[in-house]
């Protein structure tokens, strides 16, 4: 059976579930979202609702814009399923009280169905968009629901704007000092775990050399910079030290 209606590629229902829950610190109200899930459980089943054949037939920008989508949209269904979030008895102690991290198998147990398929989200982040679409931008547009990510954006991804949206998300990522700062005195730069956990994702960026399998992260931080701050890195080659990753919930106070 052919669907009635052809997917929207502008993701205009999930577009405007981030415009009435997201403010501009990239904060989440959970509480309304919980309150009033109708419009995010219309797009939800818009992404179950697409085929795995008719994806495949998709651009790359179409399909990393769905799957970066998806990755959000299915975040925010995981937190306001259990909101507000107890703490989980046994890793509860390790994390904040709020925090996606005390909702047991989020990433690795939790189901959901997008394109003919039931995908977790860590399938999603790591076999569709790192694997298959091999876009490094995504570990700036995709969020886990805490203070330690990329800001949630108060917009949808979408092919036919989704290069300068990435970069900007890049650039706003590189310059908010929670999540990289350079030290000039110190001659250290800091950096979020993000670049840690995924380093090799950017090793296709090579201007800077010495700093070893971080030779790309380095050379994509510093890409992103001031001109002044990029110079620096370039000569003066600071020494990396690693941000601590903040796991409270995003959510509006």
């Amino acid at each position: 059976a052919c669907s009635a209606l052809a997917f929207d590629q502008n993701h205009s229902s999930f577009d405007k579930v981030l415009k009435a829950v997201v403010d501009k610190q990239g904060l989440v109200n959970y509480k309304m979202l919980h309150d009033h899930p109708a419009e995010l459980k219309a797009y939800l089943h818009e992404l179950g609702g697409v085929s795995e054949k008719e994806l495949t037939a998709w651009s790359r920008d179409e399909k990393l814009a769905f799957w970066i989508n998806a990755y959000n949209a299915f975040t925010l269904k995981a937190i306001i399923d259990h909101y507000p979030i107890k703490r989980d008895s046994l890793k509860g102690l390790a994390f904040p009280a709020n925090s996606i991290r005390q909702i047991s198998g989020v990433w690795d147990k939790l189901t959901w169905k997008v394109a003919g398929m039931k995908l977790t989200l860590n399938q999603i982040e790591h076999e569709k968009l790192r694997a298959e679409l091999k876009e490094p931008r995504i570990h700036f547009a995709i969020n886990c629901a805490s203070i330690g990510c990329p800001l949630l954006e108060d917009f949808a991804f979408r092919a036919d704007r989704l290069d300068e949206q990435l970069n900007g998300v890049a650039k706003a990522f590189v310059q908010h000092p929670q999540k990289v700062r350079l030290d000039r005195k110190a001659n250290r730069l800091y950096l979020s775990k993000i670049f840690e956990w995924f380093g090799e994702d950017f090793a296709g960026f090579d201007e800077v050399e010495g700093y070893g399998k971080l030779d790309g992260v380095v050379s994509f931080v510093s890409s992103q910079m001031s001109d002044a701050n990029k110079a620096f890195v370039r000569k003066s080659r600071p020494a990396i030290k690693w941000l601590d990753y903040d796991w409270t919930l995003n959510e509006q106070k």
